[in-house]
C-alpha cells in the first residue's frame, strides 16, 4: 500500500510537469520558448525544492528529478544556480546510496548533453576521484557503482572533444589518475569467473577500456597488452557457456537491467570483448610488440603464417558465429513461411546487437587491418578443422552440427573476394574444387535444415569466379530447383535468389541460358505480394536474369511487362525502388527481340504520365516517366512511331511551359531535340 500511495505520488510530481515547462518558460535561452518568464526569485525556490527530490526514496522519482534539475542546470548553472555542484558533491560522498544515486543521475545527464569546457575544467579534478570511490566501494549498489563509470565514460567524451582547442586537458586530467582506474579494471578482469552480481561490472568496465582505446590511442598504447590477456581468457571461458546456453539452449538467466532499461547480458560482455580485440588489431601494425599476437612472421617477409592467437581466435570465431537456439526458434516460426519477414530481417541485422554480428565485425575489421593474408590462413586452417569435428558431430547423432556447417560457410563467404584473391596469388592454398565436393554440394541438398542449405546455396556463388563450368552448372541446378519447389522454405528461396543474382553477374552466359527461363519465372511469381524489402531484392535478381540470353528474355515481356509498371507507379516516391525500375527498365528496352511489345506497352503508361492532370497527382512518376521515355526513344526503330510525335510531343510541350524544376526541363530539352530531328518527322 505505501508503495502504490508512493507511485501515485509520482504521477502527480511536479518535475513530470516541470519537464515541459522548462522548455516553454523557463528561459528565453530556449527555442521552444514561449513564456511568461518566471521572476528569478520563483525560479530560486524551485531549483531549491528539485535538488532535495534528488534524495528520494524511489527511484523513479529520483530519475525524473534529476533529469528537470540537469535540464535547469543547463541554462542556469553555474551563474545562477552557483552552489550546485557544492550540493551535488555533498550527495555523492554521502553514506546513503540514493543520494549518491540520484546526484549521479544528474551529473549523468549534464555530461551527456551541456558540459561546456570551462566547467569540465571547474569540475573534472574534484569529481573523478569521487567516481573512484564510489565505484571501488562494494558496499554500493552494483547499479551506483556502474552509473560511476557512466558517468566518468561522458567525462572522457567531453576530454576528448575539448583536447584539440585545449593541448594540456589530456596531460593534466587524464594521465594522472589513468593508472589508477585501468589497475582497478585488471584485478576485476583477472577473475575469469563471471558470477551473476559481476556482469555489469564486467560489462562497464570493457566499455570504459574500449572508449578508451579508441579516443586516446597513444595514451592507451602501453595497456594493450596488459589488458589483452584477460580479455581473451574470458573469451575462451564464455565458449562453454554460449555453446550449453545460446547454441544448445536458450537460457535468460544471465541478464541484468540496469537503471536505464537496458539488457545487461554475458553476450553485451562479450560484444565488448570482441570490440576490444578489434581495436587492438587495428594498432598492431604500429607496434612492433604486439605484431606477435596476430602474426608469427617477419615483418617485411614475403612468407606469412598467423601466429597461435590468431588461429585460436578463427576456432573460437566459429562458435560464437553459430546461429543461436532463438534466432533458430525465430527463423522457424517466422522466417520459413514468410519471405518478406526474412528478407526485411536479413537487411536489418548489422543493425541488431547480437554476438553473431561482433565476430562478423571482427573478421572483416581483421581483413582490413594489418594483417589479411595471417587471417585468411587462420580461417582456413580454423574451418577445415571445424567441418571435420561437425562431420564427427553429425555422424554422432548431435542434433545441432550443421550450425557449424553454416557458421564457417557463412565466415568463408563474407571474404570470399579476398581469400580468391589470395589463392590467385598463391599466399593462401585452398582447395575451392575438392571443398565443394565434399562439403558445400552435400549441405546444399540438406533440406532437414533449411537454413544450411540456405547458406550453402549462397555459398556456391560468392566463388561463382573460379569455379569450373560443370561445378557451376551443378551449384545452379540446384539453386532452380530451391527456388522452383513449392515445399522449399522461404529462407531458401531468399537465398538462393541472391546466389542466382550472383551467378548471373559472375558466370559466362552460355552457362546460365538453361537455367534462365526457370529464375524469371520463379522470381516474377514470388513478385506478386512481395513486400518493398523482397521486391528490391527480387527486381535486382531479374535486371540480372534478363541480360543472360535477350531470345529467352523476350518470351517472358508480357509477364515481366505489367510486373514492372505496377512497381514504377507504387513505388514512385522511393528512390531505391526507382532506381531499381530504371535499371530493369533499360534492360528490357534495349532487347531487340521484344522492342515492339515492349514499346507498345510502356508507351501508353509513360504517355499518361507526362499529361497534365496526372503531373499534379503524381509527381513523383512525372520525374521518372522522363527517364523511362529516354530509354524507350534511345531503342525505339526509325522513324519513330506516329504515338512520338502525334500523342508524346503535344505533352511534352505543355508540359515544358509548366514545369519548374530545372532536372525537369533539362530532361525535356534533351528529349525534344531528339524528337525533332529531321530524319524522325
Amino acid at each position: 500500500m505505501a508503495a502504490e500511495l508512493r507511485m501515485n505520488e509520482l504521477a502527480k510530481h511536479p518535475a513530470i510537469t516541470l519537464k515541459r515547462y522548462i522548455d516553454t518558460n523557463w528561459s528565453r535561452k530556449t527555442d521552444a520558448f514561449v513564456g511568461p518568464e518566471p521572476p528569478e526569485e520563483i525560479k530560486a525556490r524551485i531549483r531549491d525544492a528539485l535538488v532535495t527530490g534528488i534524495t528520494d526514496p524511489l527511484n523513479k522519482i529520483r530519475v525524473a528529478v534529476a533529469y528537470v534539475v540537469a535540464k535547469i542546470a543547463t541554462l542556469d548553472w553555474p551563474e545562477a544556480w552557483p552552489n550546485l555542484f557544492d550540493v551535488l558533491m555533498a550527495n555523492l560522498k554521502s553514506s546513503n546510496s540514493d543520494h549518491v544515486h540520484g546526484a549521479m543521475r544528474v551529473l549523468s545527464e549534464l555530461a551527456r548533453d551541456s558540459l561546456a569546457e570551462q566547467q569540465f575544467l571547474y569540475v573534472a579534478p574534484v569529481l573523478i576521484p569521487e567516481l573512484y570511490r564510489i565505484f571501488c566501494a562494494e558496499n554500493f549498489s552494483v547499479g551506483v557503482r556502474a552509473r560511476s563509470l557512466v558517468i566518468f565514460r561522458e567525462y572522457l567524451e567531453t576530454l576528448f572533444m575539448i583536447q584539440e582547442e585545449n593541448r594540456d586537458a589530456v596531460a593534466k586530467y587524464l594521465m594522472p589518475v589513468l593508472p589508477t582506474w585501468l589497475d582497478t579494471f585488471q584485478k576485476i578482469l583477472s577473475h575469469v569467473e563471471t558470477p551473476m552480481e559481476v556482469i555489469t561490472i564486467k560489462h562497464e568496465v570493457m566499455l570504459t577500456v574500449v572508449k578508451l582505446v579508441r579516443q586516446f590511442p597513444k595514451q592507451m598504447s602501453p595497456f594493450l597488452l596488459p589488458f589483452l590477456q584477460p580479455v581473451w581468457n574470458h573469451v575462451l571461458e564464455l565458449q562453454s557457456w554460449y555453446i550449453s546456453e545460446r547454441i544448445v539452449s536458450s537460457d535468460t538467466g544471465t541478464e541484468n537491467v540496469d537503471s536505464d532499461g537496458h539488457v545487461i547480458s554475458l553476450d553485451s560482455l562479450l560484444h565488448e570483448l570482441l570490440q576490444f580485440l578489434q581495436c587492438v588489431q587495428s594498432s598492431a601494425g604500429k607496434k612492433q610488440e604486439l605484431r606477435s599476437v596476430f602474426s608469427a612472421g617477419v615483418k617485411g617477409a614475403k612468407v606469412t603464417a598467423p601466429s597461435q592467437l590468431l588461429s585460436q581466435l578463427m576456432g573460437v570465431a566459429m562458435t560464437y558465429l553459430q546461429i543461436t537456439a532463438d534466432m533458430f526458434a525465430f527463423q522457424e516460426e517466422t522466417w520459413s513461411g514468410d519471405m518478406n519477414q526474412f528478407i526485411q530481417d536479413d537487411e536489418d541485422e548489422a543493425m541488431i546487437f547480437n554476438v553473431r554480428i561482433a565476430i562478423e565485425e571482427l573478421l572483416m575489421a581483421l581483413l582490413d587491418g594489418p594483417f589479411p593474408i595471417e587471417t585468411l590462413q587462420a580461417l582456413c586452417g580454423a574451418t577445415t578443422t571445424r567441418f571435420e569435428e561437425s562431420a564427427k558431430a553429425r555422424r554422432a547423432g548431435d542434433p545441432n552440427w550443421w550450425k557449424v556447417d553454416e557458421a564457417c560457410l557463412l565466415a568463408l563467404g563474407r571474404v570470399s573476394d579476398e581469400l580468391v584473391g589470395a589463392v590467385k596469388q598463391q599466399q593462401v592454398s585452398f582447395d575451392f574444387g575438392g571443398f565443394f565436393q565434399h562439403i558445400v554440394l552435400e549441405d546444399m541438398q540438406c533440406r532437414e535444415h533449411p537454413f544450411l542449405q540456405g547458406r550453402a546455396i549462397w555459398f556456391s556463388s560468392q566463388f561463382a569466379s573460379v569455379l569450373p563450368s560443370e561445378l557451376v552448372a551443378q551449384c545452379m541446378k540446384i539453386a532452380v530447383a530451391a527456388l522452383k519447389e513449392d515445399s522449399t522454405a522461404f529462407a531458401v528461396k531468399v537465398l538462393a535468389i541472391k546466389a542466382l543474382r550472383n551467378f548471373c553477374d559472375n558466370t559466362q552466359p552460355e552457362a546460365l541460358v538453361p537455367y534462365q527461363a526457370d529464375v524469371i519465372e520463379s522470381i516474377v511469381r514470388l513478385a506478386h505480394g512481395a513486400s518493398d524489402e523482397a521486391l528490391i531484392l527480387l527486381l535486382e535478381a531479374l535486371t540480372t536474369a534478363v541480360k543472360v540470353n535477350d531470345e529467352v528474355t523476350a518470351r517472358y515481356e508480357s509477364a515481366i511487362g505489367p510486373l514492372l509498371l505496377n512497381v514504377w507507379v507504387k513505388g514512385a516516391q522511393d528512390m531505391v525502388m526507382t532506381d531499381i525500375v530504371e535499371d530493369l527498365f533499360k534492360a528490357l528496352a534495349v532487347n531487340q527481340h521484344m522492342t515492339t511489345a515492349f514499346q507498345q506497352r510502356m508507351l501508353p503508361a509513360v504517355r499518361d504520365a507526362l499529361r497534365a492532370e496526372n503531373v499534379q497527382a503524381m509527381p513523383e512518376v512525372t520525374a521518372t516517366a522522363l527517364d523511362l521515355l529516354s530509354s524507350l526513344m534511345k531503342n525505339a526503330p526509325t522513324p519513330f512511331a506516329p504515338a512520338y510525335t502525334a500523342e508524346i510531343f503535344p505533352d511534352l510541350i505543355k508540359l515544358l511551359l509548366t514545369a519548374e524544376e530545372h532536372a525537369i526541363l533539362q530532361a525535356h530539352l534533351s528529349i525534344l531535340i531528339d524528337l525533332t530531328q529531321p530524319r524522325d518527322l
